[in-house]
């Protein structure tokens, strides 16, 4: 792939890529999709803004409100900042994006684990994950049970000798697979492992048929998006939180 990905199909991505960390409660709003979820991610707790609203820009976003304030979580939004008319909706009312977040595609296939390490591939995940996924033990359950949720989906583990060190996440739908959870044991953080970790993890997304593989990697951490750069990872579009005012 090369060159800036066309609006059109950065937005059909933005939205097939929230199929893949699908939340526990759904529900449509026009072509716009309310999540909410018992684990912290703020993916599978908030609006997902997929294109233009279906009535009145007003009208959308009060009726998402009212949905979050009836859960009594947080009304929040994840925009692509491509989407200038809900950008200066928010301004308006004084609500500025934060956390912004790159999402990133490379096409399949690509990649491979070094012959050195050992990778596991499965439905489900070995014990130790819950001990190697960077968000720590206490959220894990509920980010399992997102993760659980889609039906062609991976837990790559990647092993030295017995010691389990790397675990990644993929989840496929249509043409993409998505890339997420990528974690190395502190330990063994600066030994290149990541690179490794992602090439077992690309090899799994091309068998599960995906023809595009895609990350999501926050804006501020820049040691990610510079391994990410490294394996040919190019700029999709980029999205961010709000919340929505009253």
């Amino acid at each position: 792939m090369t060159g800036k990905m066309d609006d059109h199909e950065a937005a059909r991505l933005f939205a097939l890529s929230a199929r893949l960390w699908p939340a526990a409660e759904t529900e449509a709003l026009g072509p716009w999709l309310l999540r909410s979820d018992s684990s912290t991610t703020k993916r599978a707790n908030a609006l997902g803004v997929f294109g233009a609203p279906d009535r009145p820009l007003d009208q959308a976003m009060a009726e998402a409100r009212a949905w979050y304030e009836a859960r009594g979580r947080r009304p929040l939004a994840q925009i692509r900042l491509e989407d200038r008319a809900v950008r200066d909706w928010l301004a308006a009312r004084g609500s500025a994006p934060f956390d912004e977040t790159h999402a990133l595609v490379l096409p399949l296939p690509a990649g491979g684990a070094s012959e050195d390490l050992r990778v596991a591939a499965a439905p489900e995940p070995p014990e130790v994950w819950a001990r190697i996924e960077s968000h720590g033990p206490e959220d894990f359950p509920a980010r399992l049970a997102v993760m659980r949720r889609p039906e062609l989906r991976r837990f790559v583990t990647l092993y030295e000798g017995e010691a389990a060190l790397g675990a990644a996440y993929v989840a496929a739908a249509e043409d993409l697979a998505l890339i997420a959870a990528v974690s190395v044991r502190p330990e063994a953080q600066g030994r290149g492992l990541g690179r490794a970790l992602m090439g077992a993890a690309l090899a799994q997304a091309a068998d599960l048929g995906a023809g595009l593989a895609a990350v999501q990697v926050e804006a501020a951490n820049a040691p990610a998006r510079r391994l990410y750069a490294r394996l040919g990872f190019q700029e999709a579009f980029r999205y961010a939180y709000a919340g929505i005012p009253a």
